[in-house]
């Protein structure tokens, strides 16, 4: 049996990367086909703890992202690069000490999730065993970092230290491809729980739409567009369309500036911060639409999980999700300005049999997601980079 160590990027059950893998590697063990053991950074958390109760090893190791952020000024990147440089010997240093740790375990393969980490390429290189990397991110384009010593160097060090590379989506995969061979690259799409299927026979046809913005409130999400948007239609619907925002204000000054316009504009009644919601589902189920409002979604969760619980999506004509929702059909896109946001939504206020249609359109088209295709692509590809096929 082929012994496979996949390596965490967080040990929280609840970031979209890990619950993705985990969906993965759940179904990875319903195959019986390797031994899995598992790799997180600094402690132990509820990934962790949820693998320990599958019988899986578990092991952590002292590393972490060695990101840069886009959005600093130029002085204070300066003053961190030296920081980075001296995390980045404690990564190789940990790689070096995991190495001897694991010499004895014949490891076959080391599979890497997120490019946000390298441990995982340094370790699979000390071991001298196949590796996978599975890329979740754009990294410049949707959360404005990119590898503190440059784009060009963490693909190159992919490119090097890969046998095969998973993309969320096509559009992930296209960023990659100027640097990384596209005949190792494979698309998986994200990967659901069947725990997502959330039907719904009843829809709201005549009282005010209630739409949901899910993600941590950050600039590059898009909520301050969104709640623009809902100051435009209330004009035109006064108090016929709410919006909630569910997330952590992962950036406190964007968030008041948010709160800001909301008291300016008396929009009290018609926005909602819930703050983290660690039951999404029963918020889904309060909601008849959903927005994506991201600048560039890699293969953001949150269009999915929405589709699932039967809700009309409207998106952002961009990155990944222009893949998960198709215009007119299963939604509506929109070009990422503010007034076509407000277009979408008047849309959905105005007709809701049509709400209904693309609602049901949705989940239909959804529901692949939940049906373990990023694992049986997975495991074909894991598969092949055994045969020596790739």
């Amino acid at each position: 049996m082929k012994r496979i160590l996949f390596v965490f990027h967080n040990s929280d059950l609840l970031s979209g990367a890990t619950r993705s893998l985990m969906n993965i590697v759940d179904d990875l063990l319903d195959t019986e086909k390797y031994e899995i053991c598992a790799v997180f950074p600094y402690q132990e958390g509820t990934a962790s703890e949820y693998l320990k109760s599958k019988g899986v090893k578990v092991f952590t190791f002292r590393y972490g992202k060695l990101m840069k952020d886009l959005t600093f000024p130029l002085w204070k990147k300066i003053l961190k690069f030296p920081l980075f440089v001296i995390r980045h010997l404690e990564v190789c240093l940990q790689a070096s000490k995991a190495a001897k740790t694991f010499a004895d375990y014949d490891f076959d393969m080391v599979y890497s999730n997120t490019s946000s980490i390298i441990f995982g390429g340094l370790l699979g290189k000390k071991l001298g065993c196949r590796q996978i990397w599975h890329i979740r991110e754009f990294r410049t384009l949707d959360h404005k970092i990119t590898f503190y010593l440059g784009e060009k160097w963490i693909k190159n060090f992919i490119q090097k230290n890969s046998n095969a590379v998973l993309c969320v989506g096509q559009a992930v995969k296209n960023y990659q491809s100027d640097i990384i061979d596209p005949k190792k690259m494979f698309v998986t799409y994200n990967s659901y729980s069947p725990d997502f299927i959330c039907p719904r026979d009843r829809f709201n046809t005549s009282k005010p739409l209630r739409l949901l913005l899910a993600g941590d409130i950050k600039p590059g999400k898009g909520q301050f567009e969104a709640v623009k948007a809902i100051a435009s239609v209330n004009k035109k619907y006064p108090g016929q369309v709410v919006l909630n925002l569910a997330g952590r204000e992962s950036d406190s000054k964007y968030a008041a500036e948010i709160k800001d316009f909301i008291a300016r504009n008396n929009l009290e009644n018609c926005v909602n911060f819930l703050g983290f919601c660690s039951d999404m589902k029963s918020v889904r189920k309060k909601a008849d639409a959903g927005l994506v409002t991201s600048e560039n979604e890699a293969f953001g969760r949150t269009a999915i999980e929405g589709m699932l619980s039967m809700m009309a999506m409207i998106g952002r004509n961009s990155g990944g999700t222009s893949e998960q929702i198709k215009n007119d059909e299963t939604g509506l896109l929109y070009d990422g300005s503010v007034s076509d946001l407000a277009r979408c939504i008047c849309t959905l206020a105005e007709d809701r049999g049509l709400l209904q249609k693309f609602a049901k359109a949705g989940f239909e088209d959804a529901k692949k997601y939940a049906s373990g295709y990023a694992a049986k692509v997975t495991e074909q590809t894991i598969d092949l980079v055994f045969e020596d096929k790739l």
